[in-house]
């Protein structure tokens, strides 16, 4: 459900406040960066909703819906059912009886207060009575709720379907009932009949979406049409009344397949989004809610396009949307977003704020609630996605002042583990708090302005994004004016020199670590951002397909490799250009030296000449999905770009034992590689060295490694957390394949991602080889990969040859590091 949050505009109309008055990086600080107690600040309160529903064997399954706020009552609706007696026949069971419907009801401290069950509060009503006409016994009407909710006043008010006798014993008898129920007793308090019979788009489709807004009450309903699809929209206004806009008939010729967004913008008036189908293309309607008409939108909205998935109302201030860093306001005359609050101003997770919705809103409360699934198996029957419910509450001075501020920028994407060390780390430290800097993050709102997920070029165009800012990372970390941190910054091969980070090889204590990814990591002997959590990249076969000395394949071994072991089916070749770049990552450095390019080289040759020969650009069967499992008597080679232990031991199950991984193919045969996914590095301009080095030793932590591999699904790079969590996922993985292996044939859990045969214990010593014999780390520096996209087609189309492409290549190269320094 995509439903608008109302909070009331008396206390909402001084929201505007939040510009100015809770943005946390506008507040106050010393000369020497630490905290005042003027600055805004909110504590957190948070809980798990549905908890007593979840991982109870008596429930089928559970599903909770926020439905709105009021009087400090946050209240979710929870429909599911609870599973029949084991030895019950189909016939005798009554899933009535077994239905979930419930109302629960939190306090604005997290807690439950109590759940309200439905059936129960519409049985005492008896509002569903029905009289039998032969004789005369009362019985309990069917019913279905519609999930439409409205909360205010201590109360909650929803329509109800109510199914009754047929009149003629053959058209359906459909009425709508808005059914009250107290908060605090569960009574049902009143009933009314909504119309005499419901509309014939509701009978025949289900409602899709729904919206409020001020008093109008939308409901979308995807309809088909002989062309497509299309949608019908029954607004509800504020005086009750009602109109319908049907699309089928003002758009005849639009097929309007996806709602992506409906867009209040004030006065009675909104802006529908939509899509065709199988396109990405845009589609706005201007709508007047009053007038009851809609028109063809002439507006540019792109700049609404990437706020649209997690954009809520809320009255008195509009249309919201929240990002890992903050939460905004669409400022639909200027358009742009706004900042309102800065997740500065709190301690919260960051990866739990880039997925959560807002509830409510006031100057003082802050109500957000996020579904987010944690967990790194990679089979069936997940743990569900945790729903949690979060109140932020004003308080009159920071608790933080006096702690100095230790920024933190985040590269590439962030992660669960990481973020939640940084919670717990300003929650206990005494004398320092870590921010978060998104200035450099390319996948962080705001910083992909001007570029929208269907561009044709889109994936050009982040990549060209990235390196810009990552440009000007180099430029604020020489200038003394960049971050003290850096998280998962791998890709970014240039910070690796003095000027930029510390050598952190002389401030760390590394046994206990894979020493390998370690050296693997290390630049000129110097270790300027430490692995800590990876994958292993390479060509995954049956021991018999390799020699016991190799470690990877040269051109020729590779070529003969295709042919034999493979039959004919070169697994990376999904294009000659994929199929270069894809060798190349990891040896580009070897390039540069000293700030001097040459990539006349024979490493660079070699790739190049091979792919142009015996590379077809032909994609791979969008069929051979890469997730689904592998028997051992179908292995012949697979190409993994990324994977660890729970991943491997789901997909090759039978054959991890007796596995090997090679290298990709190279002049000299290199061994496998590993895929940083999360790192950190230390500023060499930082003043604080040693705070931050002490914070780098609790990534490397027991406790953190082994979340990385719980939470994340990464390889730690602390060898006892890769064991103890690799071993528990063998027992976690045979527990449920002994479980199910006589009620789900093998077929079916081989297709649909089931525990499909029993795992060796020794699985995880065979892993950990494979991890040791990891030579290289895989990255590639964004702007080099960006120029040797954009040149090497040339040489593969044949309008140049490879000397002129490599003239070019250097040229570009060589300007590029002139001008980053």
């Amino acid at each position: 459900m995509d439903k608008s949050k109302k909070a009331t505009a008396a206390v909402l109309a001084a929201v505007i406040f939040v510009s100015s008055a809770i943005t946390g990086c506008s507040g106050k600080k010393d000369p020497e960066g630490s905290i005042s107690k003027e600055d805004p600040w909110f504590s957190v309160s948070q809980a798990v909703i549905g908890a007593q529903y979840n991982n109870r064997d008596d429930i089928e399954w559970a599903n909770t819906q926020f439905a709105g706020t009021s009087d400090g009552n946050i209240v979710y609706y929870v429909n599911g059912a609870m599973k029949p007696p084991k030895d019950a026949k189909a016939f005798e069971i009554d899933y009535d009886a077994l239905s979930i419907s419930n109302i629960d009801v939190y306090g604005e401290d997290c807690s439950l207060k109590r759940s309200i069950d439905l059936r129960k509060s519409f049985t005492d009503s008896k509002v569903f009575d029905i009289k039998d006409p032969e004789d005369g016994s009362i019985y309990q009407g069917n019913w279905t709720i519609q999930e439409d909710f409205k909360v205010e006043d201590g109360k909650v008010t929803m329509p109800v379907n109510a199914y009754l006798p047929s009149e003629d014993g053959f058209t359906p008898n459909i009425k709508t009932v808005n059914i009250t129920i107290d908060l605090e007793s569960g009574d049902v308090v009143s009933h009314s009949q909504k119309s005499a019979n419901i509309p014939p788009v509701q009978q025949t489709y289900p409602v899709e979406q729904f919206y409020e807004f001020e008093g109008y009450y939308i409901r979308a309903y995807s309809v088909d049409t002989a062309s497509g699809f299309s949608y019908v929209f029954i607004i509800t206004r504020p005086d009750g009344s009602e109109v319908t806009l049907d699309f089928r008939t003002l758009f005849k010729d639009v097929d309007l397949s996806f709602l992506r967004g409906f867009v209040y913008c004030g006065n009675g008036k909104a802006l529908i989004i939509g899509s065709p189908n199988a396109s990405s293309d845009i589609l706005s309607f201007d709508v007047d809610m009053e007038k009851g008409t809609a028109t063809e939108c002439v507006k540019n909205i792109d700049w609404l396009i990437p706020y649209l998935q997690n954009m809520t109302y809320i009255a008195g201030v509009g249309n919201v949307t929240v990002c890992e860093s903050n939460i905004r306001k669409l400022d639909l005359e200027q358009e742009k977003a706004v900042e309102l609050f800065s997740f500065d101003s709190c301690n919260i997770n960051r990866v739990e704020s880039k997925y959560m919705s807002l509830l409510t809103m006031t100057e003082d409360k802050i109500i957000l609630a996020t579904d987010y699934f944690l967990t790194s198996k990679h089979y069936g029957f997940y743990s569900p996605a945790t729903l949690k419910l979060f109140v932020l509450t004003r308080e009159k001075t920071n608790p933080n002042a006096g702690k100095k501020v230790l920024n933190a920028a985040i590269i590439d994407g962030s992660d669960y583990t990481i973020c939640e060390a940084v919670r717990k780390y300003n929650d206990t430290n005494p004398d320092y708090f870590i921010k978060f800097d998104y200035r450099y993050s390319v996948t962080s709102e705001g910083n992909g302005e001007g570029i929208s997920i269907f561009d044709d070029d889109f994936a050009e165009k982040m990549e060209k994004r990235k390196a810009e800012l990552l440009y000007q990372l180099l430029v604020d970390l020489a200038a003394g004016d960049g971050p003290d941190l850096l998280l998962n910054g791998t890709d970014c091969s240039n910070l690796n020199k003095n000027e930029y980070l510390i050598d952190l090889i002389p401030e760390l204590e590394t046994s206990g670590l894979f020493g390998n990814i370690i050296d693997a990591s290390e630049k000129d002997g110097k270790l300027y951002q430490v692995p800590l959590g990876f994958e292993v990249k390479g060509i995954f076969t049956g021991e018999k397909n390799a020699r016991s000395d190799q470690k990877g394949f040269t051109f020729d071994e590779y070529k003969e490799f295709v042919k034999t072991t493979c039959n004919g089916e070169d697994k990376l070749g999904m294009s000659k250009l994929f199929f270069t770049t894809i060798c190349l990552s990891g040896i580009t450095d070897r390039f540069i030296k000293d700030n001097k390019v040459d990539f006349n080289d024979p490493d660079f040759r070699s790739v190049a000449e091979y792919a142009s020969e015996n590379v077809f650009d032909i994609m791979q069967d969008g069929d051979s999905y890469f997730m689904l499992p592998i028997e051992a008597k179908s292995l012949t080679a697979e190409v993994e770009y990324g994977i660890s232990f729970p991943m491997a031991m789901y997909r090759y199950s039978d054959s991890i034992c007796d596995m090997r991984v090679l290298g990709l193919p190279s002049r000299e045969e290199r061994g496998p590689e590993i895929v940083v996914r999360t790192s950190i590095g230390v500023s060499a301009q930082t003043k604080e060295k040693d705070a931050c080095i002490a914070f780098v030793k609790t990534l490397l932590s027991e406790d953190i490694q082994e979340s990385l591999a719980d939470c994340e699904g990464y390889t730690p790079v602390r060898i006892e957390a890769y064991e103890k969590t690799a071993a528990a996922a063998v027992e976690d993985y045979n527990r449920t394949y002994n479980r199910i292996k006589d009620e789900i044939p093998q077929s079916e859990r081989l297709l649909y991602g089931y525990p499909w045969s029993t795992v060796d214990p020794s699985a995880v010593d065979a892993f950990e080889n494979i991890i040791l014999s990891c030579t290289s780390v895989s990255s590639m520096d964004t702007a080099v990969g960006i120029i040797l996209e954009e040149e090497l087609p040339a040489y593969f189309s044949g309008q140049k040859t490879l000397d002129q492409v490599v003239t070019i290549i250097n040229d570009r190269t060589q300007t590029y590091v002139d001008e980053r320094g």
